[in-house]
């Protein structure tokens, strides 16, 4: 195929399809995709990774395409010869004709994208052809597979530009095709697909936001969005090329000043993860891990990399590098196209050393490097065991110790590197088991892991975010808060990742018809939990969180939240109300936190007031959990202190379905009934009727078996009767 030094833009619109043309379907069995595209939609599928191109075989003698896309540049190949670029210039899927007049006869189309999309998605929508006429079925896909996987270098970024000191004013100056990962594709004959994007490295992208890094992206179907996953036994790869690192080296201001010891210790750990994470999705794929442009530091620490992969047995992982080609260089330091092609070569002459294209069969049995260290307690009637493997495998585990192929029972998630299983637990039994796994090449562990732990069902864990949780030992201070680095701030917590505040305040005359107020204020960003519940999230991404999370991006926040009927507002009760806020930093190197609070009910009376005095902790750590007795629902870590009188608090949640929680305080040793009646005033359940000493008591109840509506509660004592409403809905 004719290579591609200049841009021909050529674009024409169909208004409407016309009887002598004919529409082959997107889903035409006869149309060869590459690269990775969503096809959850047959009829329309998508992409937004770059590199991806598409193959057909026609009749007639013009071509043209059906598309959603006025954004990407696209290199038109007819019978291997480049034609023009194609641009589409209106938004929605639209019709145009590629080219017109070839003989009539058979033709080959290459559509090949020449740059990145990854903010959005884009869609092909089938060929137009002659009327009559047919797709023809396409010669096999080549045997061989290479996937590169990267960043801006990887990508081609502005290739075909011929100015290094300005950057070019859009994207058809761009040219995969004519980058170094399909150069070498072409030269082995293989198929190839392009998992990079510019500005991205493996920890960090080149302003060091760690939410930016490849391995994050790598599951992905579409760049932007999470889902769909992208389903790797779909495609693997004899041949993956990792060419990562020059943003890592950039976000750490490698050029100016000397990466310290424990950044380059954090790349190498990440490289190992990416790499078995490659090697877990890819059974068999042999890797080049790619050191660029001569920088030392990323060839000592790449090749220290593979060094350490070698000696664990991985001998699929090799190392390669290139150097800077000087004055080869446009769009503010990116090869250009001429020197694409010498990387290229340089990178084939290193693989053609390799045994690059025979199947690599692993010899090293799996190891589980977490699982809980023994003996421990479990305070629950199961127990949800997770163990890390250090590459793919299948887990199983016995009571007695046993060769992985005899052991009965295999984990409920397993098959990657992190598993887990749900044990059932009974008060005061204790249990010994035994964990064995087996790799994807058949290698099976020949010594099992034992964890061994004790059941008491009599206990509660308490986290931090639960409203019976004690952080009265938690250092206090007046909003606004923030870390030592921060001067603006009244009272200064620790610097660290993040840091957790405890709060409470109190609602009286509390409807779900009323709105209710938060306003939040700092930085980075902040997870908002109410009465123990996950209630906001502010620049967080979504899912579990943990100490070391990081925001999304370095920003001041400060933002309302509404709670009302359709909004939450189930999340607050009458009376007292716990909330808990976690303040996340967006670096680990540049920790900046700061935080204040307010909250008002609709008429803007201050419930929780800016500038109020909250508790925190700044231990860098999550705050430790604590342990409740069931049986009288007190908190031992409340250093015996006694309620001044007795006090029945509101049910939470209210409304609620089907659990809610009773709270009351007992002054004094007293008896205790607390009964459940029906708007009739018939008592239709006990939730207690015994002697209680003075205390604080949270218990639980399950309206399973009621109906919905409105229900009563009453409290006795011998000298205290409380009753409260509460709303049951199903």
């Amino acid at each position: 195929m004719r290579k591609i030094f200049s841009v021909i833009l050529f674009a024409i619109l169909l208004p409407k399809i016309v009887l002598t043309q004919n529409i082959i379907p997107a889903s035409d069995t006869c149309i060869q995709y590459y690269g990775r595209w969503d096809k959850t939609d047959p009829a329309g599928p998508t992409h937004s990774w770059p590199g991806v191109y598409i193959y057909a075989v026609f009749q007639g003698t013009s071509i043209g395409i059906r598309t959603d896309d006025n954004f990407s540049y696209y290199n038109v190949f007819i019978d291997s010869i480049f034609m023009q670029v194609f641009h589409g210039n209106l938004a929605g899927v639209n019709s145009y004709i590629l080219h017109s007049g070839l003989p009539d006869g058979t033709h080959t189309i290459l559509l090949t994208v020449r740059g990145e999309n990854s903010w959005t998605k884009f869609g092909f929508y089938g060929f137009i052809i002659d009327n009559g006429r047919s797709l023809l079925p396409p010669p096999p896909k080549p045997a061989r597979r290479i996937e590169f996987i990267g960043d801006s270098y990887t990508c081609a970024s502005g290739n075909e530009w011929t100015d290094n000191n300005t950057a070019p004013p859009n994207d058809s100056y761009s040219n995969i095709y004519l980058g170094f990962g399909p150069i070498i594709a072409r030269h082995y004959n293989a198929q190839y697909q392009m998992t990079s994007r510019g500005g991205i490295g493996l920890v960090h992208d080149y302003n060091g936001n760690e939410s930016e890094n490849l391995p994050t992206y790598f599951n992905r179907t579409l760049f932007y969005t999470p889902d769909p996953q992208w389903n790797f036994f779909q495609w693997i790869p004899n041949l993956v090329v990792i060419s990562l690192g020059l943003n890592d080296y950039s976000g750490w201001n490698g050029y100016n000043a000397p990466i310290p010891d424990e950044d380059a210790q954090l790349y190498r750990m990440k490289y190992h993860d990416f790499m078995a994470t490659v090697m877990g999705e890819y059974p068999g794929a042999n890797i080049v891990a790619v050191a660029a442009n001569d920088i030392a530091w990323l060839k000592t620490n790449i090749s220290q990399v593979v060094t350490e992969e070698n000696a664990m047995g991985h001998t699929n992982v090799h190392y390669a590098y290139f150097p800077y080609y000087e004055g080869g260089y446009v769009n503010i330091g990116h090869p250009s196209v001429a020197t694409h092609q010498k990387i290229g070569d340089t990178l084939i002459y290193a693989i053609d050393t390799m045994n690059i294209w025979q199947p690599y069969h692993g010899t090293v049995k799996p190891k589980i490097t977490q699982y809980p260290q023994s003996p421990f307690t479990v305070y629950d009637t199961s127990y949800t065991l997770n163990i890390t493997t250090d590459s793919y495998a299948t887990m199983k585990y016995s009571s007695q110790d046993k060769p992985y192929a005899q052991m009965e029972t295999t984990f409920t998630t397993t098959g990657k590197r992190t598993h887990s299983v749900t044990l059932p637990c009974h008060n005061d039994v204790q249990y010994k088991y035994y964990i064995r796994g087996i790799d994807i090449y058949g290698n099976a562990m020949d010594t099992s892991a034992i964890i061994q732990f004790t059941a008491d069902t009599t206990k509660s864990v308490v986290h931090w975010t639960s409203i019976a949780y004690d952080h009265m030992h938690w250092k206090s201070g007046k909003a606004p808060l923030g870390n030592a680095l921060d001067t603006s701030v009244t009272t200064h917590t620790g610097t660290v990742k993040t840091v957790y505040y405890k709060n409470s305040f109190t609602i009286s005359g509390f409807s779900i018809s009323k709105t209710y107020t938060l306003t939040i204020s700092g930085n980075d960003g902040a997870v908002v939990y109410i009465n123990g519940v996950q209630s906001k999230i502010i620049n967080m991404s979504s899912g579990p969180m943990a100490y070391d999370l990081l925001a999304l991006q370095s920003s001041l926040f400060s933002q309302s939240f509404s709670y009302t009927r359709a909004s939450g507002i189930r999340l607050l009760q009458e009376g007292i109300n716990d909330i808990g806020i976690e303040v996340h930093t967006a670096s680990s190197s540049n920790i900046s936190t700061s935080f204040d609070a307010s909250f008002q009910d609709e008429n803007g009376n201050s419930l929780l007031s800016s500038g109020s005095t909250w508790y925190y902790y700044d231990e860098g750590t999550v705050p430790p959990d604590q342990l409740m007795n069931n049986t009288t629902g007190v908190a031992q870590e409340k250093n015996g202190l006694v309620p001044v009188k007795t006090k029945l608090y509101a049910n939470y949640p209210n409304p609620f379905n089907p659990m809610t929680t009773f709270r009351f305080d007992l002054s004094t040793q007293t008896h205790v009934k607390l009964s459940i009646f029906n708007l009739l005033g018939q008592e239709i359940a006990v939730v207690l009727d015994g002697q209680k000493e003075a205390g604080s008591y949270s218990i639980q109840f399950n309206a399973a078996h009621l109906t919905s509506g409105v229900y009563f509660y009453r409290m006795e004592t011998g000298s205290f009767v409380a009753n409260r409403k509460m709303l049951l809905l199903k």
